[in-house]
């Protein structure tokens, strides 16, 4: 341990992060020892923690010849005693073990598994509240209106079409660079995704990218959106979260102009409105050239009840012609079917109107069938037949020939090694315990990607 005189070890170093000179701290000096040499410091042996518990500490590395430290709390010598690591202010913050309960949960509260009480308001936010997972179960938040942690695509969230460019999926496969997240906020590692902006080339400062939430009825009560975000670097523009009603009424809930720290954060804000509306996250690229903001983990509660309104339909729909009852579709034959019997792999119109746009059998010789590209990525799955100047497929295995239909994906040279492309299906309904998938594929010899299939609860 050691005190912080004027000078400490040559680094004009004058207080500890107390900022006092009478302040004390840890400190590892390299001017014994030899080149690796390590040294550790240990807590006592600690037996249960509370689920959110978090260990914060402070750090100092200075000196031309530095070694390097990990968090077992051990510090390694470098070449020569040309350099110091020193530690402070270690705390550990919502430590406290879960308490047994002694009551039962309340009509409010949440029982966990393992017989734990929470408020409901923390079910399907993406944190594990109980500390056994069970507020975050896939036969809990199947339920939930919307909550989207971007591991496959946008979700129910959509890109604007009259911005200056779009959100991007960061690519489990790409390292993170810069001031990019190292992890994302769902499974806390380098495999997880999240949608983020970059403030470089070729993004010019205050262009504006925006993503729209679906249309939430002016009847939602105790709606609340719940989102993660990360804010890091010196050319930081802003992050804007807007409320638009359905007759173009803006509101501003929150914006966030400068670096916020290289963490993930959490906010949550409660929504109302007197129409129908939607949320809108802009992201806008700042002046510097080093600054990302990413999104992740957003959550609209059970209280936010979707509208069947639609914006982009309102502008866009014919006059009805068909006697359909209201809330029911039109099949090509004039039958009518409701909206929750597409895509449940049941033909209920009798000619399949229901089901053939839901992403399931396809020769995609007359089309996608429903599949559709991820719209969070600029590479994309296209629709072609065979070639024999290219390393697509000579033919396609349908028909077998170079005039059948088939999707690929070809590397391009603007490409970056890692990119991904997601190809994905309607939310299928229900199906049988017998239901299988088969496909035929073809991989060129010269391919030095990877194929894989996904499954979305």
């Amino acid at each position: 341990m050691y005190q912080c005189p004027q000078v400490c070890g040559g680094w004009q170093r004058k207080q500890d992060q107390t900022n006092t000179t009478d302040g004390w701290y840890l400190y590892a000096d390299s001017s014994n020892g030899r080149f690796g040499d390590t040294v550790d410091i240990l807590t006592p042996l600690i037996s249960r923690m509370g689920p959110k518990c978090t260990l914060v500490f402070w750090t100092h590395m200075n000196g031309v010849t530095v070694g390097s430290l990990q968090i077992i709390f051990r510090a390694k010598r470098g070449i020569s005693y040309m350099g110091d690591v020193a530690v402070d202010d270690i705390s550990f913050q919502d430590c406290p073990p879960l308490l047994s309960p002694d009551r039962k949960c309340t009509a409010e509260e949440f029982t966990c598994a393992n017989k734990q009480c929470i408020t409901k308001d923390k079910l399907c936010d993406f944190v594990d509240d109980c500390a056994d997972n069970s507020d975050e179960s896939t036969f809990i938040c199947s339920t939930s209106s919307v909550r989207c942690d971007f591991e496959f695509d946008l979700c129910s969230w959509e890109q604007e079409q009259d911005d200056d460019f779009d959100w991007n999926l960061k690519a489990s496969s790409i390292p993170a660079i810069g001031t990019e997240p190292v992890a994302d906020h769902t499974l806390r590692n380098s495999s997880g995704q999240y949608i983020f902006i970059k403030s470089f080339f070729p993004q010019q400062p205050m262009r504006a990218a925006r993503i729209s939430s679906p249309v939430i009825s002016r009847k939602s009560k105790n709606c609340k959106i719940i989102f993660h975000y990360h804010m890091y670097g010196n050319g930081i523009g802003a992050l804007t979260l807007i409320q638009v009603s359905v007759s173009n009424q803006t509101k501003v809930l929150l914006n966030l102009t400068v670096e916020q720290g290289n963490f993930w954060q959490r906010k949550e804000l409660s929504l109302s409105g007197d129409e129908d509306f939607q949320l809108k996250f802009e992201g806008r690229v700042g002046k510097g050239h080093r600054g990302d903001i990413a999104l992740d983990d957003i959550v609209l509660t059970k209280g936010c009840l979707i509208s069947h309104y639609s914006i982009k339909e309102e502008l866009t729909a014919p006059l009805p012609t068909g006697s359909c009852p209201p809330g029911y579709r039109e099949c090509q034959n004039g039958q009518c079917y409701q909206p929750e019997q597409s895509c449940n792999f049941v033909d209920d119109c009798g000619d399949d109107t229901d089901e053939n746009e839901c992403g399931t059998s396809c020769t995609f010789e007359n089309g996608w069938c429903g599949w559709q590209n991820s719209l969070a990525e600029n590479f994309d799955w296209a629709l072609g037949n065979g070639s024999h100047q290219s390393l697509r497929p000579p033919k396609d295995h349908t028909l077998g020939n170079k005039n059948g239909h088939f999707l690929y994906l070809e590397a391009t040279p603007v490409g970056l090694r890692g990119e991904e492309a997601h190809l994905k299906s309607a939310m299928w309904q229900e199906s049988s315990a017998a239901c299988t998938l088969s496909f035929w594929y073809f991989i060129s010899a010269r391919a030095t990607g990877a194929f894989q299939i996904l499954i979305k609860c």
